[in-house]
């Protein structure tokens, strides 16, 4: 999994919430490094950035109504530093735990949630085409957002760890512990079915024996 000192040095103006990033990547179940890319790719780490003909705004550039449903606005968002904005990020990333599982979801999580997890092939409408030049699949988007990424991208997905706000019944890799105790379990009625048959067969072998 990607360091927050290599998310530093690859990202100068990620030093103050490096660590933060490596964190969300554990909670997601995604490399830090992904998070790391998208944000490069579309604020450069620059949490005034704006978009001047949509609005967005921000690290990894807030619609506004993106903004209203996570409790703040576009206007506040860049008046924030990175640390300042991060709770929001991580909110809004956190309905993706456990779906992002390559370096293209992470994109699509932030430029089209909707093709999150349907492949480099996912086409997306002439509509959005249309105001994206040149992009057609959700493949085009990442190959463009690439040109810029300064982390390596080929790292497995990492385990889901439970965040600090998960509820009681989550687990460390999705319900690992819970399935361990059912195996246990399974496993332990297993060995007293077996032993109970081995018992009947010494039985009945005594029987005969006489």
């Amino acid at each position: 999994m990607t360091s927050a000192a290599a998310i530093t040095r690859a990202y100068p103006g990620a030093a103050s919430v490096a660590s933060q990033v490596v964190s969300l990547g554990r909670e997601l179940g995604a490399d830090p490094a992904w998070i790391a890319n998208v944000i490069q790719f579309e604020s450069r780490w620059n949490p005034q950035a704006v978009n001047r003909f949509s609005g967005a705004s921000g690290l990894i550039q807030f619609m506004p109504a993106t903004a209203k449903g996570l409790g703040t606005t576009v206007e506040a968002i860049r008046t924030m530093t990175a640390a300042q904005q991060w709770p929001y990020v991580r909110a809004y990333f956190s309905r993706f735990r456990g779906r992002l599982r390559s370096q293209a979801d992470v994109f699509m999580a932030v430029f089209y949630p909707a093709a999150v997890g349907k492949g480099p092939g996912y086409r997306f409408s002439a509509k959005v085409s249309a105001v994206n030049p040149g992009i057609f699949t959700a493949g085009d988007y990442a190959r463009k957002a690439l040109r810029v990424a300064r982390l390596p991208t080929s790292s497995p997905p990492p385990a889901v760890v439970s965040s600090p706000t998960s509820s009681p019944g989550e687990r460390r890799g999705g319900g690992g512990l819970a399935r361990r105790r059912r195996t246990l379990r399974i496993s332990l009625g297993v060995g007293a079915a077996a032993f109970a048959l081995i018992a009947i067969a010494a039985v009945v072998a005594r029987r005969r024996m006489r």
